[in-house]
């Protein structure tokens, strides 16, 4: 099970506290949802959040001072979730949205 991308599309505004995240789901046929890890940088990501099996999230709370960073896990149920997709940061650097693989 593995998430194809993890997509950062835009910060609300240039010093929002909240991000909006978007993935291409898992191709998996056993994969049932998804959960975004979140932290600030240089900080292991413990947070998380169940979003479904929805390819979109709003994550809000965020300190709009600091760095963070987001990855994502499929799962198929409680206890059969995948390692981490690739990284994303917020904020990042350029106009174009963040495609990890």
């Amino acid at each position: 099970m593995r998430l194809a991308a993890l997509i950062l599309l835009a910060a609300l505004t240039a010093r929002a506290s909240s991000v909006i995240l978007e993935w291409i789901p898992s191709e998996s046929t056993n994969a049932i949802g998804t959960k975004i890890y979140s932290a600030p940088c240089g900080k292991s990501l413990t947070n998380s959040i169940d979003a479904g099996n929805k390819n979109r999230l709003l994550v809000t709370g965020l300190d709009p001072g600091a760095r963070y960073h987001f990855a994502a896990t499929a799962y198929a149920a409680q206890t059969n979730e995948s390692g981490f997709s690739n990284e994303c940061t917020w904020p990042h650097d350029g106009g174009a949205p963040l495609l990890i693989y």
